[in-house]
């Protein structure tokens, strides 16, 4: 067996094997971070090859003159998966480390569009009207704000008032919380700087300052995401 073989045959054996980390203080979660590195090198490896045989298995595909849909399909949810997995590697290497996904109010997107979507909507805090995330490779595109400049009609037929809301342009963002401290604000400013995360949010549960969570959307899933902590602040008095 070759070398480059023996390399193929360990990191099939590391992603078969599950790797789980578990850490209890800041060492651990060093460790527990190394670990997670050595896996997603093993992961990205191995999706770089099946895109690979993605992309000669559409080329045969056309060539014998049937359809390719399913299969660029394929390849798109592999190339998806390639930029969430090498963001999430991006962001250790980044020195964030991951957090359970906790609930989070989202006040930044990343996105390399000029305008905002058109999308229109009847209730002015629709959903619908947020900016969305890409979903984007590391290094593209800017964060703008969750909530959008929103313009908006209303009229009334037949006694019934009927209303339309759409966004005209993005706005920029503000840190929702006014009394945050400046290292929190740096922080976040930072994380901008970086161009990781998809979104980046807020989760404050009592008085002071809040987390600061950046999170990476899993590929495929409307509701499932990887979150790590950009910054925490504490006051001894809150205690």
């Amino acid at each position: 067996m070759s070398n480059d073989q023996n390399i193929r045959k360990h990191f099939k054996d590391l992603i078969n094997h599950n790797v789980s980390v578990v850490a209890t203080n800041p060492a651990e979660m060093q460790a527990a971070g190394e670990q997670l590195k050595e896996y997603l090198t093993a992961k990205l490896e191995l999706l770089g090859d099946e895109l690979k045989e993605m992309h000669e298995l559409v080329r045969v595909t056309e060539k014998a003159g049937m359809n390719s849909v399913s299969v660029k399909r394929r390849v798109k949810l592999v190339e998806k998966r390639i930029t969430y997995y090498s963001k999430i590697m991006a962001a250790i290497h980044a020195g964030y480390h991951i957090i359970p996904d906790f609930p989070v109010d989202i006040f930044a997107v990343r996105t390399n569009k000029e305008r905002p979507a058109a999308k229109h909507a009847t209730y002015r805090h629709s959903e619908s009207l947020l900016a969305q995330t890409q979903q984007l490779p590391a290094g593209q595109g800017r964060y703008v704000a969750a909530q959008q400049m929103i313009e908006s009609e209303h009229w009334e037929v037949d006694g019934r008032k009927h209303n339309n809301y759409w966004p005209v342009d993005f706005c920029e963002i503000e840190f929702p919380i006014a009394l945050v401290k400046p290292q929190v604000i740096e922080a976040t400013g930072a994380a901008f700087d970086q161009l990781i995360f998809d979104e980046i949010g807020i989760c404050q549960q009592n008085a002071g300052d809040p987390m600061v969570i950046g999170r990476l959307k899993v590929p495929g899933s409307s509701y499932k995401y990887t979150c790590f902590l950009i910054t925490w602040f504490l006051e001894a008095k809150d205690l």
